[in-house]
This record gives structure tokens, C-alpha cells and sequence, in this order.
């Protein structure tokens, strides 16, 4: 885009009634008249026709000297704006490093895997185009400013202004904008937001390779301001929360020429990659419809609900019992997914979307309605199908006549467009309002590989979402790490009160590694225990109650159960919530859990991209006792993907009723663990020889998820996300240390009595227990330790002390440090004893 001041005639000359005076100190104009205030200013030296002659040609002089200056102005911003290409900002890690700020380099892949990459680029800023108006009025009327402009940059920013690129469609913007302000935030600088608005960013043109697509960047004749759609307030507030100032550079200074338009590039992707995690989510959850938009929102959602309650002649309209589905099947889409290289661009094991659909509605909660985003109008066999199978009334934005082109809301939005308003020529319009119709929808299923999907998966921090077509999501693997894995537990009251006690520090354990973002679920069996469902829910833990039907034929396989194979077996309660597990199909929606069992730390975190591109279809367990042997053997903690888990559930369960019937042993493992191994090693695979190895449906669970206190390898320590106790609970460990022998414990427990307690060097053990100490010991449930050590030391007042006095002082220790649990057992017996005392003394 050219400059304007480039382009401008000079002025014209004076008109008749005024002449120029010059004079040795300036030049003043007078108009000629006897009014006192066109009075001539008197200034030095004469006045004649010649003079008058040479002040105009100075005057035109002076005009191309301003046009000459406002030219290099313009030249040193080009150069600071190409010198800034790339930005000293610091990764994720808050070190230093180089980055991008425009796309220099072309992705892996060409683009954004749905609608390519989302790009708007800072042009030569022209001059302010500002009306004309009183200057002393102005100055003395601050206060009367508009909003619009105190959200725009001031002229004075102009050198300062920092540099990017808006590309494509909808969620592409969104990203690129959170991922560039985030990069800005974390550097310290002004955010400078290019108000522009792409409305149809759709990639129809390959570029040579023939594999990647053009991109699409804003120009005068394809967008609107951001501001139109985003409501500026809200973002604007939300970035100076992080001690920064931000404002939006004027539509009109930053579309691009067609010049340009042909030439750009978009870097946005390996800005997401760079920048904060937690700051980019925090600003997507920012991006809130502007007011009018919000407006269109409301009245579609407003529309469902009359629509509903029409059609079933009720007022019991429910947003709860909704669900949103974006489905990806136009002739653009399969384009794109003949040249994407991933594992799942359509439907999971091309199966009918109806089938994947239903098997993404958990049968407790089930849905009543559907709003389908989708690439065409559905067909009414779709619509007749999908109420058949799932019993969702579908609701579609066109079909429904929600919001159409003909709207005059929908017009008011891009009244200063260049296009009328169609549903072609404005794709991305009619995308925003889907988006955020969407996004009140209490759950959402989509494609993973869509940025339109991504999007509203991470924005849910992966609660009640799930994805048709399974498998990864390339943006959360690569770019945005988002939280979108909940985790999941099981419980009944009938279990030992030792089990209710470790559930409580496992759970401690994922609110300090997590805080408040991550989902936690626990499958609860019973209705008595008021005071740990309070506890729960005030920990924003979900409970889902619990009446399992095979309870029956459980009870009659503990009875029928070789005690010595395995600890499961030494007690009902414990034995009926290691079941639990199997109906965590009739309960979650989400697309993957994490499951742990109660006797489990969570220390260090994790996230979706944790389990790479090639994530399991179905199951994935880690090693055993073997820490070498690195084969899916443990269940106790597990990542399932729950979809597979519905659509087997029947299957699996009749699979283990057989083996109840007819007394048979799984061959992997006992109870639940073996039934998952045995019944997913053989699926869709019949007649398999059973080993412990990888298959299509039984993938490895990195080891780092379930490290065991007795394993002897530092580096997996160092690494460890998850602790798991398993066999030997943290009291059994801390018995052995304090002397305990091996008949003093369950013979199915001896062998690896062996394993932890031969040899003097158990500092990994110690590790550990500390890792369960800071989840114990907490101040918000003080009562917890004291409940623990009475627990393991029912008849032992004096070692119940020692117990407390030992959590107590493991968790103060820094990890690493020489202070460890042989250090403080290892106490003289005198400082054990005043130790005793003391605390005996302090307790009631």
C-alpha cells in the first residue's frame, strides 16, 4: 500500500481575499476587513506582489520538504519492522531465545493443519486520518474520547510498533494473535494488535510444492476490524493484567496491498510453539465476542431453546443436555487430508459420524440436542438418523434459520466492508458465530485436526470434549501444551480407611502439581460419608455416584480368588473399587483419561502432547515390578481412551462374566488388570497368543508415569511424573525401614520384601516417601497425617509418633539434600524418645 502523503497534490494556492505577508522573523497571513480580529499582525520587513509570489513557491517547498521527511520516517519504520523480523523473546521456559515474529520459514507442513495458518502484517503507516476539529477544545475535553480511540495506538507508537502477520481462518487469527501477544507479554513490550478481521480465510490455491496451501492475509477487500468481532475492552484489560500496555493499530494502517497479499508469509505456529502455554490460553479464553456479536450469539441460543421447547411442547428447555459437534467432511477438507501426513484427518476407522457420535455420550449423562458446525447444510437423513441412534434433535445455524445473511445484525457487522454479505464471500463471519454458539455449548466433539476443534478443546481445558476421529491433536502436541487429560479415580465406602487416606493425598498430590485447571473425577460407590464428599467437592473434584450391576458376579470371583497371587484379594472393599474401574465408559466424557489408583503421587506434570502423535486407540499400561522389562503389564495407573472403552463395554463385560462363570483365571494378570489385557490384546485380533508385549490396542505407558519406590534407576526418578506404591504402601515402606521383618507382612508381598529391603541404599525409596510426605502433610487437612499414622500403627501409640514425626520432618527436606529417611531413623534412641514426648505432650 502505497503512501498516502506520497500521493497527495500540494496545496492549492491561496485564495483572492488573502494575501501573505513575509518577513525576516516568518510568515503570518492576514484577511483583508476592518473586523479587530482581521486585524493585519504587524511582522517585519515589506510586503509586494513579488514577495507574495516567492512565499508560495516556499510554501510549496516547505509541503514537499514535509513529504520528503514523512517519507523517511516511513523508511525507518519499514527497516525497524524488517530488523524486528526476528524478536528477542523468552521461550517457555522464560530463557532467552530468537524467534520468529513473521513467518521467515515455512512450517513442517506448509500451514495450520484445518484452515492453514491465520495471518495481518504492519504496513508504512500512513497519516492520521483524524477529524478535523477544534485543537483547544480537544486538549481540554479528554474525557470525551471515545473508546474506540482510547483503544487505538497513538501516532507517537508508530517507530515502537511491534510486528506480525494475521493469516486465513478463524481459529488461525485467534491462535495467531494469542500466541504473538503472549510472545510480547513475556518480552516486556507494548502489544500492538492489528485490528483486522479476515472473513474468508478459506486456503483454495496450492502453492508450487503442490503439498501446501497459500495462505490468505487481510486486505482491504477480505476483512473488517478485529474489533467488530472481539470485544476489545475484555482483551485489552486481560493484557495489561500482566503489567503491560496494548492497543490495536487502526484497520486501515495495517491491510495489506495485492502486492503484498501475493508475497506474505505466516508465522504464527512457531510463535505458538514459543510462547507461554498458560498466557496463550489465558488470552484465547479472553477473545469474547464483541457486543454486537455477543448480540447474534444470544438470540441463536435464544432461538434453540424456543425451538426445542416447541418441538417437544414443553418449557424444560436444558443447556446442559447439549452437545456442539464440528464435523469436517466438504470437498475442501478431504483435499486437505489427501495431503496432510498424520494418522486420523477423518473418521475414526471410517465409521459413520452417527456411531462415533454415540459413542462420545457417556450413558449417564446423555444429550437431548444437538448444534452441528459443519462444512454444508445437513442432509435430512443425517438429521433422521442421528435422532434415531443417539436420540439428539439436530440444530444447524442455516437449516434452522438461526442466522442467516439476510440478517440485519449480521450486516451491521461488516458495514464498512467492501463485500455484501453472503454466506461465501463471508465464510469466516458466519465461523465466529458458530465459534462462540459453540463454545456456550456445555460439551463439544469435533476433529482433533481441525484449529476450529483444537481451539475449543484446549479452551475447555479438555473437559467434556472428546474428537471423532480419535487419536492426536496435532496443535496440542506440537504448539499449545494444554491440560485436556482429565484424571480419574474409583471408591467405595467399603473400602479399608487407609484406602480413603492415601485417595486424599493422591488427589492433594494433582491440585499441587496442577492447581484448579485439570479435571479430576472419582467413581463413588456409597452415600454415608458426608464428610469426604464435602472434602471432595470442596476441592472441585466431580464424584459421580456409583451402583455397579456386576457387583454380584465380582463378589463370587474374590471368593473363588487365589489370595497368594496377589494383595487385591485381602480385602472386599479394596477388591470391588480396583473393578470400578470398568464403568469409567458410563460416566467421563472426555476423549482419554488418565486413571490412578488411590495408592498414586502425581509430582511432576503433564499434558496431551506428553503422549505424542501416536497416542493409544486404546489402552496403555506401564511395567510391573521389572523395571527393565518394559512391556504394558500395570493397571494402576493407566491411559485409556474412553470412546473405545464405550464401544467394547457390552463386549468386555460379557468377556469377563464368562471367566466368572466357568471359575477361569485371566492369563496376564489377576482381576481387572488381566481382564483389560487379555480382552484388548484379542480385539478385532481373535485367536492371538497372550503375552505381555505392545499390540495394536495394548500400547507401553512411559515408565515415568509409573515409577515404583523400589526401582533402582535415577534417571527415571529424576523424570517421574506419577509414584506409584504399589504392593508396599507408604507405611509398609516406612515399617521395613524401622525394622519390620517380612512375616510381619502379607505373604503375597514377600517377594518384594526381598526386592526393596536387600542392601543398605535406599535413597530412591526415600525419594518417594518424601514425594507422599509433601501431599500428607498439607496445612489444609493437618488431620490427614494424624489419621494416617493411627491407621498404620493402630496399637503402636509410640511408633504412631515416629510416624508423624517422620512425615513431618521428610517433608521439610530439600530432594537431593544429604538429610534423608535413614538420616532421621537413624536418630540417637534419647532424641527419638524427646521427640516422642514432646509431641505427646502437644497432642490432645
Amino acid at each position: 500500500m502505497d503512501h498516502p502523503a506520497a500521493t497527495e497534490a500540494p496545496p492549492p494556492p491561496p485564495k483572492p481575499p488573502q494575501q501573505w505577508r513575509v518577513g525576516g522573523l516568518g510568515m503570518r497571513k492576514r484577511n483583508r476587513g476592518n473586523s479587530v480580529n482581521q486585524q493585519i499582525i504587524p511582522t517585519r520587513g515589506v510586503t509586494d506582489r513579488r514577495l507574495g509570489q516567492w512565499a508560495y513557491l516556499h510554501h510549496v517547498h516547505h509541503a514537499i520538504a514535509w513529504q520528503l521527511f514523512t517519507a523517511i520516517i516511513c523508511y525507518v519504520m519499514v527497516f525497524k519492522l524488517n530488523y524486528d523480523d526476528v524478536v528477542q523473546t523468552p521461550n517457555k521456559n522464560h530463557r532467552t531465545q530468537f524467534v520468529d515474529s513473521d513467518i521467515r520459514h515455512p512450517t513442517k507442513n506448509g500451514d495450520a493443519p484445518d484452515e492453514g495458518a491465520a495471518i495481518v502484517r504492519y504496513n508504512t503507516m500512513p497519516e492520521d486520518k483524524e477529524p478535523k476539529e477544534n485543537n483547544e477544545s480537544r486538549s481540554s475535553n479528554v474525557a470525551d474520547v471515545s473508546p474506540i480511540r482510547q483503544q487505538q495506538c497513538e501516532r507517537q507508537d508508530m517507530i515502537q510498533f511491534n510486528y506480525y502477520t494475521v493469516c486465513n481462518g478463524l481459529s488461525n487469527q485467534l491462535a495467531g494473535h494469542a500466541a504473538f501477544i503472549a510472545s510480547f507479554i513475556m518480552s516486556g513490550k507494548k502489544v500492538t494488535i492489528p485490528d483486522a478481521f479476515i472473513f474468508n480465510g478459506i486456503q483454495s490455491e496450492r502453492n508450487t510444492d503442490g503439498q501446501t496451501l497459500k495462505n490468505v492475509v487481510a486486505t482491504k477487500d477480505n476483512s473488517i476490524p478485529l474489533t467488530s468481532i472481539i470485544d476489545a475492552d475484555t482483551l485489552l484489560k486481560t493484557i495489561r493484567q500482566y503489567g503491560v500496555d496494548a492497543c490495536f493499530i487502526p484497520h486501515d494502517m495495517i491491510v495489506m496491498s495485492r502486492k503484498e497479499h501475493t508475497t506474505s508469509k505466516c508465522s504464527w505456529l512457531q510463535q505458538l510453539r514459543s510462547s507461554d502455554n498458560d498466557i496463550v490460553a489465558t488470552l484465547l479464553d479472553a477473545m469474547k465476542p464483541s457486543i454486537p456479536l455477543s448480540g447474534i450469539v444470544k438470540s441463536v441460543t435464544s432461538k434453540i431453546g424456543d425451538k426445542l421447547t416447541n418441538n417437544n411442547n414443553n418449557n424444560n428447555f436444558i443447556s446442559e443436555e447439549g452437545v456442539c459437534l464440528h464435523y469436517r467432511n466438504g470437498t475442501d477438507w478431504h483435499n486437505h487430508c489427501s495431503i496432510w501426513k498424520g494418522n486420523n484427518c477423518k473418521n475414526s476407522g471410517n465409521r459413520a459420524i452417527v456411531d462415533l457420535v454415540k459413542e462420545r455420550i457417556p450413558a449417564t449423562y446423555p444429550k437431548k440436542w444437538m448444534y452441528y458446525v459443519g462444512d454444508a447444510t445437513p442432509s435430512e437423513r443425517l438429521v433422521e438418523t442421528m435422532k434415531e441412534h443417539t436420540n439428539l434433535t439436530m440444530i444447524h445455524r442455516i437449516r434452522d434459520k438461526l442466522a442467516l445473511s439476510s440478517n440485519d445484525e449480521i450486516r451491521e457487522l461488516v458495514k464498512n466492508g467492501s463485500e455484501e454479505l453472503s454466506l461465501e464471500k463471508h465464510r469466516d463471519i458466519f465461523a465466529a458465530i458458530d465459534f462462540f454458539v459453540c463454545k456456550s455449548v456445555p460439551s463439544f466433539i469435533g476433529n482433533s485436526v481441525s484449529t476450529f476443534s483444537a481451539l475449543q478443546i484446549a479452551m475447555r481445558q479438555g473437559k467434556n470434549s472428546s474428537w471423532y476421529n480419535s487419536r492426536s491433536v496435532p496443535l496440542l502436541n506440537g504448539f499449545l501444551q494444554a491440560k485436556v487429560i482429565p484424571i480419574v479415580y474409583t471408591y467405595t465406602e467399603e473400602s479399608q480407611a487407609m484406602g480413603k487416606i492415601l485417595l486424599k493425598a493422591s488427589i492433594t498430590s494433582v491440585r499441587q502439581t496442577f492447581g484448579m485447571d485439570i479435571g479430576i473425577h472419582v467413581i463413588y460407590r456409597g452415600t454415608e460419608d458426608r464428610m469426604f464428599m464435602y472434602w471432595l467437592e470442596k476441592r472441585k473434584v466431580t464424584i459421580h455416584v456409583h451402583e455397579p450391576k456386576w457387583l454380584p458376579m465380582i463378589k463370587d470371583m474374590l471368593l473363588d480368588a487365589n489370595h497368594m497371587n496377589s494383595h487385591l484379594y485381602s480385602h472386599r472393599g479394596n477388591y470391588i473399587g480396583t473393578w470400578q474401574r470398568i464403568d469409567i465408559p458410563l460416566f467421563i466424557d472426555a476423549e482419554y483419561v488418565i486413571f490412578l489408583d488411590s495408592d498414586t503421587i502425581v509430582r511432576n506434570k503433564f499434558d496431551f502432547s506428553t503422549f505424542g502423535d501416536n497416542i493409544t486407540p486404546g489402552i496403555a499400561f506401564s511395567s510391573e515390578t521389572d523395571e527393565k522389562l518394559k512391556v504394558p503389564s500395570n493397571a494402576g495407573v493407566a491411559l485409556l481412551n474412553v470412546p473405545l472403552l464405550r464401544e467394547t463395554y457390552n463386549e468386555f463385560l460379557a468377556f469377563i462374566q464368562d471367566h466368572a462363570q466357568t471359575k477361569k483365571d485371566f492369563v496376564l494378570g489377576p482381576s481387572d488388570q488381566g481382564a483389560y489385557l487379555d480382552f484388548y490384546h484379542s480385539f478385532k485380533n481373535p485367536g492371538v497368543v497372550l503375552r505381555h508385549e505392545v499390540s495394536t490396542y495394548v500400547q507401553y505407558l512411559d515408565q515415568t508415569f509409573n515409577v515404583k519406590p523400589y526401582y533402582k534407576n535415577k534417571d527415571t526418578f529424576d523424570k517421574r511424573r506419577v509414584i506409584h506404591f504399589h504392593g508396599f504402601k507408604p507405611q509398609d515402606l516406612l515399617k521395613g525401614l524401622m525394622g519390620y521383618g517380612e512375616d510381619e507382612f502379607a505373604p503375597a508381598l514377600h517377594g518384594l520384601f526381598k526386592k526393596i529391603f536387600r542392601g543398605n541404599d535406599h535413597n530412591l525409596l526415600c525419594l518417594a516417601l518424601r514425594d507422599f510426605a509433601l501431599s500428607v502433610t498439607i496445612d489444609d487437612d493437618e488431620d490427614n497425617l494424624h489419621q494416617f499414622c493411627k491407621a498404620a500403627f493402630p496399637f503402636a501409640h509410640e511408633e504412631e509418633i515416629t510416624c508423624k514425626f517422620f512425615f513431618q520432618t521428610l517433608s521439610k527436606q530439600q530432594e537431593g539434600g544429604h538429610s534423608n529417611c535413614k538420616n532421621i531413623l537413624k536418630l540417637d534412641v534419647f532424641e527419638i524418645k524427646h521427640q516422642n514426648k514432646t509431641a505427646s505432650a502437644s497432642s490432645p
